[in-house]
């Protein structure tokens, strides 16, 4: 008997793009600091990531208290929150 089981564990191993990043979030927040706040269209532009790696990073600093978003007209500005930081 043949056992296949670890085998098709090891094909179906994906790995998760919005897996936390320091980098990202370190480099987001920079970009905050340096340039103030700016929609997440510039950030991700500004960073070379999509939209939506750029919107996982902003959803976890946010849960985090590190930074807050504010929608104006169609797209959401994203401010830094140094006291979040201390």
């Amino acid at each position: 008997m043949l056992f296949t089981a670890p085998m098709e564990a090891a094909l179906n191993v994906v790995i998760d793009p919005s897996t936390p990043s320091i980098l990202t979030d370190e480099m987001l927040i920079a970009s905050l600091k340096k340039r103030g706040p700016q929609t997440i269209e510039a950030l991700a532009a500004e960073s070379g990531m999509s939209w939506a790696q750029m919107f996982s990073a902003v959803d976890r600093l946010s849960r985090a208290g590190a930074v807050s978003l504010r929608r104006i007209g169609s797209a959401y500005q994203v401010a830094y929150h140094q006291a979040a930081q201390s």
